[in-house]
């Protein structure tokens, strides 16, 4: 091709980018025509740029990028160097690539020495390229690697080198000691991972040993360190197989095969018993990678493959679906996989994936991986239907309903239409569209030819059915349902028929006629209510409320100016009253509505009793609590009725008479006034005073500190509304400077949120964030989801950024399906974007959440709880009603209150106050604080003991919620809930797990939990074993699970040099192995030994029966063409012949020894059981039985199996009788399958099981048992966890005996 012509190839090749700018075979044309071009290196570089912007890319095309970029900007300048090493950040996220990672090191290495070496460094440039940056971005790019076996020396080995330089260079003995640890560290570290060249690593730690270890540690070290080069060796030599092959077919360029080679590698990682996520992690990623390459170079089956490899990454990681879409954006399944991914984090993210991907022409092009696209958002869109979260509304104007009639006339299906009117109309009953169209269908006969299957009288007949039960039906214009019908039987009915439509059609209209005069007559009467309870004309105020509280402020109403000389009775009607159809989940109903169930009482003679009020009020509605209240100028009440349809009658009791005295009765919202922005020094005293010229003050209510320390706003409730009204007059007067007090009438009939309450909601928590993050750069970046409010950014106590912020946007919301979404919810969306080279973690932020830093003093060692107690201070003897927010002002006279805890039910409260001195403070006060008249007792508050913790306890300042709460059943009374040290004069109950009665609170299940951890149920520490035939195989690997589980082993044998070796070698601590020579055939051998133990311990809590050999053996039992099998004479001759001694010392040792072991030392055992002080454990006997004693086969030994199967009906003739005689130990087996032990091998491989078990079906494991599992059998059983089993046999075997012929 000349130059012109691919001049013109090149221009056409752009114009399709242009239009299709997702395709990648166009990118590779685009960057072989630039590059066969003399001097049209621009091109090439815009060619490449094209390519990596709209698809990830290999090393194909970053390094060449890479190389210009690094000519070409300036690496003196910070834009320069940022620009560079954000480009190389976007190369490395691609694919792996060890060229390109190499080169970053390389960077960053040659720009250290160059500043290193006496160059001037920009002081824009702050920590980069200092030696920890350098450690930590060279190590950050090493990781990225460090999975491939073959190649992560490439990247390993210039870290090594570089740390090692920084160690020689090192001057102060102080720093080059740290030095020495970190490379220790560095060295064992890259000795656990598997990579190729690990011997050339062991022996630069060799070196490194030499040179800087003390010599009498080098044999010790090394010793180590090839421990665990050992392990990550096996690793390696267990995928030798796949690493060679990709080896030597890349040596042959069969890319196809190397790419076949790469899958079977990933299955042989997925099929593995304990997959290593990293390394499948790696080989997907090495596979992505070459896979791509092969892709770029236009290789056949390429493309597939890369789609594969993704799938199958993406079950392994799921937060790398960006990463796939950008490689594979044509992958539908892909796209579905991150469609469903996101389905239930964001709706608004998931509508833009989906959208993003409609936009990969070469995915809407390729039926099979739209299918998947299509489904995934279908799916999600019919689990919002299920869920209730989207209402399935369709197309009211039935476009595809009609389409698709038409497409199955056209498909020579029409019968298949008349099913899609039938399921329209199912779903839009009361659309008339629908049932027209339905009966067009019917009634058409050019269309009804076509449906051969029902006759034209039949259809009509269906017809008429149709219009005759929809007729009177509620339906939006049932006048046009009508006019069809009748039609449709002048056109094709008998008179007969046109009478009785009209007939229907007349009765129909009435019926509907009369229902809309109701609902006429109904929506007049609503607005004659609304016009009746419109207030005055002072306008509606809103003010907005202090922080979060636990208690709600409620809207106000404004006052209203003037009032008659009779009251009306106030109602609002209840408007979910009529059927309406429910297109959003309704709230939570109120359990109990006490603002607008409740009327206040004024005027009222100062003897009235509760009878009295009940009785003027019972024909208004059933009556819930009458509280009567006596003031120094009055006496009120507020009489609360069960449900607010009560309260428009009760009002009509104004100006009626109680013993001669006219009372007023009100809505008692009406006399309460929303008090906020007053200053901050303002109490209750200065409340009072303030408002209690305009009328008598009922009660002032003060909001709850716990929580937020400066909350300002309060109630004030007068005893008239006249009162209330008078008082209106100080909102928005200036009381003090530049503060603008707001009064306002409280109206809980328009309650609305109060506007802190989704104060969690509009602040975000940000962390994850580099350190050269600034302010502007977020307020960038989060202003884009809506308008941010304030920027917190965490700093150190030497000004520098910690890496977190908090990001609160101002109080807007919008709109998510039929709810609110805030924008800090929003914002969500940018988790796990990257800012300066970091992916941000983002989560709403909770402002109630303490923080986890160790504020308290360490230096006492005084712990949290320690810490709190000692500046908190315990309140008694309060009176009742107490308000937390009243009594916090009274003790803020003296000192600073940090919180303020009350506990009503015992008329206490705890104060945690600032310091320890003000606590010492308040306690050594002469004086007695008087609250209400009452003298207040101050104690210090003591934090009790875990172990002794009771029945409602809690946490000092634990919400109430959370603190235990009896239960009241038949028979029992409530009690009250009890917080954490309530003193001398509240009660404890203490905590009983075993116990069914009474509540249990959250203390009782936290000590619930407790004891169901594993270590309290397997703890055996202070419990005494034995173990015979504990030297080897199975015995051994119980004496080992007991002893690691705090139990003190004894292990019995006659070989006593067997039994110290085991206790030489075993590890010191936990509970110990102690060697007891004994033979468990020989009675006075086993009394001697018993002996020993009582004198030594006095008790024993677990036997463990284990002793035991295999005997006479007849091995051509399990060999079909043996002779002695041929006939029964040869097979009884063959058999008579096993050796009869060697029969009974078998019995000797596997059952009789079990027999008279056990009754040896059953009183031991009974001892144990009374003086352990593990509640409800009794002391265990655990036989060793197997599987050949449970199995039918005789596996070539009848004497050992018979042998087995007594010592299995021993176990439970022994726990029987020991159960009827009353003897606390219980007596268990374990039936094992194959393990390896002295009676078979020391180890088994997986073709040997089956040979050793000698069943007619091979072992479903396919493997031997552990002795993790056979220890951990035996330890549930010795422990506190198996306490409830008793003469049973647990059998484990791998599923041997399930599916080979066995008793069981």
């Amino acid at each position: 091709m000349d130059e012109n012509s691919t001049l013109d190839a090149l221009a056409g090749i752009l114009e399709q980018l242009v239009e299709n700018p997702r395709d990648f075979s166009l990118h590779v044309q685009h960057i072989r025509l630039a590059k066969s071009l003399e001097g049209m290196e621009s091109e090439v570089i815009s060619a490449l740029e094209m390519l990596i912007n709209c698809f990830a890319t290999g090393d194909e095309a970053w390094l060449e990028l890479l190389d210009v970029k690094e000519r070409s900007v300036n690496l003196d300048t910070v834009n320069g160097v940022e620009e560079l090493l954000a480009l190389y950040q976007r190369a490395e996220a691609d694919y792996l690539s060890i060229p390109v990672l190499k080169r970053h090191i390389e960077l960053i290495l040659s720009r250290y020495e160059y500043y290193a070496n006496g160059a001037v460094k920009p002081d824009g440039l702050g920590q980069l390229f200092s030696t920890e940056w350098t450690r930590a971005a060279i190590m950050e790019i090493v990781n990225k690697g460090i999975g491939h076996i073959t190649e992560s020396h490439l990247l390993w080995d210039p870290l090594r080198d570089w740390e090692l330089e920084i160690l020689e260079s090192s001057a102060s003995a102080s720093e080059k000691q740290s030095l020495v640890d970190h490379m220790e560290a560095f060295f064992l570290e890259r000795l656990s991972q598997p990579h190729a060249r690990a011997d050339s690593t062991f022996q630069a730690y060799s070196s490194f040993t030499t040179n800087y270890k003390p010599a009498n540690q080098y044999e010790s070290l090394l010793v180590a360190a090839s421990k665990v080069k050992s392990r990550s060796t096996k690793a390696i030599e267990r995928r030798d197989q796949y690493e060679n092959a990709l080896v030597r077919l890349a040596q042959l360029s069969r890319s196809q095969n190397s790419l076949e080679a790469f899958a079977h590698y990933i299955a042989y990682e997925r099929r593995a018993k304990y997959p290593d996520l990293a390394m499948t992690s790696s080989i997907y990623e090495r596979a992505i990678s070459e896979a791509a390459k092969r892709r770029y170079h236009g290789e056949l089956g390429a493309e597939e493959a890369l789609r594969a490899f993704w799938v199958g990454y993406s079950d392994v990681l799921i937060d790398l679906f960006k990463r796939a879409t950008r490689s594979v954006p044509e992958c539908g399944e892909i796209w579905a996989r991150y469609i469903r991914c996101i389905a239930g984090i964001a709706y608004q993210s998931l509508l833009n994936l989906f959208t993003q991907a409609c936009t990969v022409t070469q995915l809407l092009q390729n039926v099979e991986q739209l299918v998947s696209l299509i489904l995934a958002r279908a799916g999600f869109e019919k689990r919002l239907i299920d869920l209730g979260l989207s209402v399935p509304t369709g197309d009211s104007r039935l476009r595809l309903e009609n389409y698709l009639t038409e497409l199955y006339r056209f498909a020579g299906v029409p019968e298949s239409s008349v099913a899609v009117w039938q399921s329209a109309a199912k779903h839009y009953k009361n659309s008339y569209l629908v049932w027209t169209s339905y009966t067009d269908l019917l009634i058409n006969s050019d269309f009804g030819k076509l449906i051969s299957s029902i006759s034209k009288t039949d259809r009509h007949d269906e017809a008429r059915k149709v219009f005759s039960d929809v007729a009177g039906k509620n339906l939006d214009w049932p006048e046009a349902v009508w006019e069809a019908w009748s039609l449709f039987e002048h056109f094709h009915g008998s008179v007969e028929q046109i009478d009785a439509c009209l007939d229907k059609v007349e009765k129909a209209r009435y019926q509907v006629n009369m229902r809309r005069v109701k609902e006429a007559e109904k929506a007049t009467h609503r607005t004659m209510q609304v016009v009746a309870d419109s207030p005055g004309t002072i306008p509606v105020f809103e003010t907005p409320v202090p922080s979060a509280a636990t208690e709600d402020p409620m809207d106000i109403d404004p006052a209203n100016e003037s009032r008659g000389t009779k009251r009306t009775a106030e109602y609002t009607p209840n408007e979910d009253s009529q059927k309406k159809i429910k297109l959003e989940l309704p709230p939570a109903p109120l359990k109990r509505d006490r603002e607008n169930s409740t009327v206040f009482v004024a005027d009222i003679p100062h003897d009235v009793t509760e009878n009295e009020l009940t009785n003027m009020f019972k024909d208004c509605g059933t009556v819930r609590e009458v509280k009567i209240t006596r003031l120094i100028s009055a006496t009120v009440a507020t009489v609360e009725f069960m449900d607010r349809e009560s309260v428009p009658a009760a009002l009509t009791k104004d100006k009626k008479k109680i013993s001669g005295h006219e009372i007023a009765v009100h809505m008692a919202w009406q006399s309460t006034l929303y008090v906020t922005n007053f200053s901050e020094s303002a109490d209750d005293s200065y409340i009072r005073n303030l408002f209690g010229k305009y009328g008598t003050i009922f009660d002032v209510r003060w909001p709850s500190k716990k929580f937020k320390n400066t909350r300002r706003f309060c109630y004030v409730q007068y005893t008239s509304p006249l009162s209330a009204q008078a008082s209106l007059e100080l909102n928005g007067q200036e009381l003090e400077p530049d503060r603008i007090i707001n009064v306002l009438i409280s109206n809980p009939g328009r309650k609305k949120e109060r506007t802190d309450q989704d104060a969690n909601d509009r602040e975000l928590h940000v962390a994850g964030l580099s350190k050269q993050t600034t302010k502007d750069d977020l307020q960038k970046l989060f202003t884009k989801f809506g308008p941010v409010k304030d920027i917190r950014m965490a700093m150190d106590k030497d000004g520098k950024f910690r890496g977190f912020a908090f990001v609160e946007f101002e109080n807007e919301s919008q709109p998510f399906l039929k709810s609110s979404k805030s924008h800090a919810r929003v914002a969500l969306d940018a988790n796990n974007h990257e800012l300066k080279g970091r992916r941000m973690a983002i989560t709403i932020a909770d402002s109630r959440v303490k923080s986890t830093q160790r504020t308290f003093d360490i230096d006492r060692g005084l712990g949290r709880n320690a810490e709190l107690a000692s500046r908190s201070i315990r309140v008694k003897n309060l009176p009742a009603n107490t308000q937390e927010g009243i009594l916090q002002q009274t003790f803020e006279k003296f000192v600073p209150v940090k919180r303020l805890e009350l506990f009503e039910s015992i008329n206490e409260a705890v104060v945690e106050l600032e310091s320890q001195a003000d606590a010492g403070k308040l306690l050594l006060r002469p004086e007695s604080i008087t609250f209400n008249g009452v003298a207040l007792e101050l104690s210090e508050e003591v934090v009790a003991p875990r172990k002794q913790q009771s029945v409602g306890r809690a946490g000092t300042f634990v919400p109430r919620k959370t603190i235990s709460k009896p239960r009241a059943g038949l028979g029992h009374k409530q009690k009250p809930a009890t917080p954490l040290n309530p003193g001398s004069n509240a009660p404890t109950t203490s905590v009983n797990l075993g116990s069914t009665s009474g509540g249990k609170g959250q203390d009782d299940f936290r000590r619930l939990l407790g004891a169901l951890n594993a270590k309290a149920l397997f703890n055996l520490t202070g419990l005494v074993a034995m173990v015979t035939g504990g030297g080897t195989g199975i015995g051994y690997m119980i004496a080992r699970g007991l002893a690691a589980n705090g139990a003190k082993v004894y292990i019995t044998g006659r070989r006593a040099d067997v039994l110290q070796r085991v206790v030489d070698t075993t590890p010191k601590g936990d509970g110990g192995i102690y060697a007891l020579p004994m033979d468990v055939t020989s009675k006075d051998s086993i009394l001697q030994a018993k002996k020993e133990i009582e004198m030594k311990e006095g008790k024993l809590h677990i036997l463990v029966n284990n002793a035991g050999q295999v005997g006479p053996t007849s091995p051509f039992l399990t060999d079909p063409d043996a002779p002695e099998v041929k006939d029964g004479e040869s097979f009884g001759t063959a058999l008579f012949k096993e050796d009869q001694r060697g029969w009974s010392d078998l019995y000797s040792i596997n059952v009789f020894s079990i027999f008279f072991t056990t009754t040896a030392f059953l009183g031991l055992l009974e001892k144990g059981t009374k003086e352990c002080k593990i509640p409800g454990y009794t002391s265990t006997v655990i036989n060793i039985t197997s599987i050949s004693g449970i199995i039918k086969l005789a596996q070539d030994h009848f004497c050992y199996n018979s042998a087995k199967a007594a010592a299995s009906h021993l176990t439970k003739m022994l726990s029987t009788e020991l159960a009827l005689k009353g003897i606390p130990v219980r007596v268990n087996s374990i039936a094992p399958g194959v393990y390896a032990s002295e009676m078979t091998t020391d180890t088994i491989s997986a073709e040997e099981v089956d040979k050793i078990g000698k069943g007619i079906t091979p072992v479903p494991a396919k493997r031997d048992g552990s002795a993790e599992e056979m220890a951990a059998t035996a330890v549930y059983l010795a422990s506190r966890a198996g306490c409830y089993m008793n003469g049973q046999e647990l059998i484990i075997d791998g599923g041997y005996c399930a599916v080979n012929p066995a008793v069981v």
